[in-house]
C-alpha cells in the first residue's frame, strides 16, 4: 500500500482545472494548437540538421 504524499492533496494549476471544465471541444482545439506547433519544430529541426555541415 502506498502511502499519501503532499502531492496528492495539491490542487491542479489553475490552467489545467480550466482546461478540464471547458469540455472536449476545448481540449480538442488545445491538441489541434499543440500538433500544429510540434509539427511546424519539426520541419525547422529537420531544416537546421540538413543545413549543417555533417548532415
Amino acid at each position: 500500500m502506498r502511502l499519501p504524499t503532499l502531492l496528492d492533496h495539491a490542487d491542479p494549476h489553475p490552467r489545467q482545472a480550466a482546461d478540464e471544465a471547458a469540455g472536449p471541444e476545448h481540449r480538442a482545439a488545445t491538441d489541434g494548437r499543440i500538433q500544429n506547433i510540434h509539427g511546424r519544430t519539426a520541419e525547422i529541426m529537420e531544416e537546421i540538421i540538413g543545413r549543417s555541415p555533417l548532415g
